[in-house]
C-alpha cells in the first residue's frame, strides 16, 4: 500500500478516536490484503463488517471483534440525520455514503442458514420450522429486568372494555418523564410478553428513569378491526396522562403496527387540545400502498428468507385484516396520510433490512415539510422487528440508547 495511502488511512482513523493497537492492525490488514484496501475505498464499513464475520480468514478475532466497536459503529452512528450531520473531514472514510446498504448484521448473517427456506406458512405450522426459528432468534446473551425497575400489571377502562396494561417504573427515583408504548404485530398479533413490549418498556424505564406504560390493546381478530385497537391504545394514553402521570412530560411510542397506533393516537391528541411532548416510533408502518426501497436496498433485500420480507400481498394482508379493506383508507388507519403538521418532537427508528424502511423515510420527509422536528436513526444491519432481540446485540442496544436519550 503506498505511504500516502496509508498516511491518509491512519488520520481518518485517528479522527475515529480508535485505539492505537486497532490503527496498527488494520493497517497491518490493509498491507497484507490489497483486495480489503481497494473494497475500503468502495464502502468502508460493509468491508469492514464483511472482515469481522468472515470466519474463514486467518484475521484475529480480537481484532475483528474491536474494528467493529471502534470503527463500523461509529461510522454507522454517524447515520443519524438531525439538522447538523456528522462529518469525518479528509480522507479515506470522508466519500462514504450514508444511505449506502451495509451486510447483514454478523451474528445474524452467521445464522441465516437455519430460516433460509422458511416461510409464514412454514412457521403457523410445522414444528420444525419454529424450532429452527427458535435457534435464529437466540441472542448472544440472555436478558434479565433490570433489578432497579418495577413492574406492575393492570387494566384501564376503555370503551370497548377492559385493557391490559404493564407499567415499569424505577424502584428509587420518581420519573419526569411518562411513555405509552405499543407492541407491533401486524395490528392481529403480538401481547405484552414479547421482546418488543416487554424488554423494550423494561430498558427505557431503567434508561431513561421513566414511567412506561405498555398497552395490550385488542388485536385485528375474531372481527375486531379499525378503528378499535387505536380506540383502545387512546384509551390508555388519556388514562396515563390523566390519571397515572398527571401534568408529566409525555410521550407516545410504538413499534411496527404499534408505531402507526402511537402516531395516530398523537393525531388524535392535538385534534384535542393536547399534544404529546414527544413521539418515538420504530421502523413505522404508516403508508398504504408501502413505498419502494430504492433500487441499492431492494437488491440487498432481495437476499433475504421470504418470512423477512414485506411484499406487496403481505402489505394489503395486514391492512385489510386491520380495517377490512384496502380503498377509501381512513386517514389515522395507516396515518402518513393523515394531516401531520402539529404533530410534536418525533424520533424513527428504521430497520436497514426492512421493505418499511421506505415507509419510515417517508414520514420523516413529510414531517419535515410540515415543520415537525424529526431526528432518524438506522439501525446498521438490522431487520424489521429487531426490537425482538436483547440488548446483547450492538444496534439493538443502541436503538433503545437513541429512544432514552430522546426521553431524558
Amino acid at each position: 500500500m503506498p505511504g500516502s495511502a496509508e498516511r491518509a488511512w491512519t488520520r481518518s482513523l485517528h479522527e475515529l478516536a480508535a485505539p492505537g493497537d486497532v490503527i496498527a492492525g488494520l493497517l497491518g490488514e490493509l498491507r497484507r490484503n490489497p483486495a480489503l484496501a481497494t473494497a475500503m475505498e468502495e464502502n468502508a464499513p460493509a468491508a469492514l463488517f464483511f472482515l469481522a464475520a468472515d470466519q474463514r480468514r486467518a484475521v484475529d478475532r480480537e481484532l475483528a471483534r474491536r474494528l467493529v466497536d471502534h470503527v463500523v459503529m461509529p461510522l454507522a452512528r454517524g447515520s443519524v440525520r438531525q439538522s447538523t450531520r456528522p462529518t469525518l473531514g479528509a480522507g479515506p472514510f470522508a466519500a462514504h455514503d450514508k444511505r449506502r446498504v451495509m451486510p447483514l448484521d454478523p451474528f445474524l448473517a452467521e445464522k441465516l442458514h437455519l430460516v433460509r427456506d422458511l416461510t409464514r406458512e412454514h412457521l403457523a405450522s410445522d414444528p420444525v420450522a419454529q424450532q429452527k426459528m427458535a435457534d435464529y432468534l437466540r441472542d448472544p446473551a440472555e436478558w434479565a429486568l433490570p433489578p432497579h425497575v418495577v413492574v406492575e400489571d393492570l387494566q384501564v377502562a376503555g370503551p370497548h372494555g377492559p385493557i391490559p396494561v404493564r407499567t415499569y417504573r424505577p424502584r428509587d427515583t420518581p420519573a419526569v418523564t411518562a411513555l405509552l408504548w405499543a407492541h407491533g404485530g401486524g395490528f392481529s398479533a403480538g401481547d405484552l410478553e414479547m421482546p418488543e413490549a416487554h424488554v423494550v418498556s423494561a430498558e427505557l424505564a431503567a434508561r431513561a428513569g421513566a414511567f412506561v406504560a405498555s398497552v395490550g390493546y385488542r388485536l385485528a381478530q375474531n372481527g375486531v378491526r379499525y378503528p378499535v385497537p387505536l380506540d383502545d391504545v387512546d384509551a390508555a394514553w388519556h388514562w396515563l396522562t390523566v390519571e397515572a402521570m398527571p401534568g408529566r412530560r409525555a410521550a407516545l411510542g410504538g413499534a411496527s403496527a404499534g408505531a402507526a397506533l402511537a402516531l395516530a393516537t398523537a393525531l388524535r391528541a392535538r385534534d384535542r387540545g393536547r399534544a404529546a411532548d414527544l413521539l418515538l416510533l420504530a421502523y413505522p408502518f404508516a403508508h398504504c400502498p408501502n413505498p419502494a426501497l430504492d433500487d441499492a436496498a431492494a437488491a440487498e433485500m432481495a437476499t433475504l428468507p421470504p418470512f423477512m420480507r414485506f411484499p406487496p400481498a403481505a402489505i394489503e394482508g395486514m391492512v385489510r385484516t386491520y380495517v377490512g379493506r384496502i380503498s377509501d383508507l381512513p386517514p389515522d388507519a395507516l396515518p402518513g396520510a393523515a394531516r401531520l403538521d402539529g404533530l410534536p418532537s418525533t424520533h424513527i427508528l428504521l430497520a436497514e433490512y426492512d421493505d418499511l424502511r421506505a415507509s419510515g423515510e417517508l414520514l420523516e420527509r413529510q414531517l419535515r415539510e410540515v415543520g415537525v422536528p424529526v431526528s432518524t436513526y438506522l439501525a446498521r444491519g438490522m431487520p424489521h422487528g429487531h426490537l425482538n432481540r436483547t440488548p446483547s446485540l450492538r444496534e439493538v442496544d443502541a436503538s433503545l440508547d437513541y429512544f432514552a436519550d430522546a426521553m431524558s
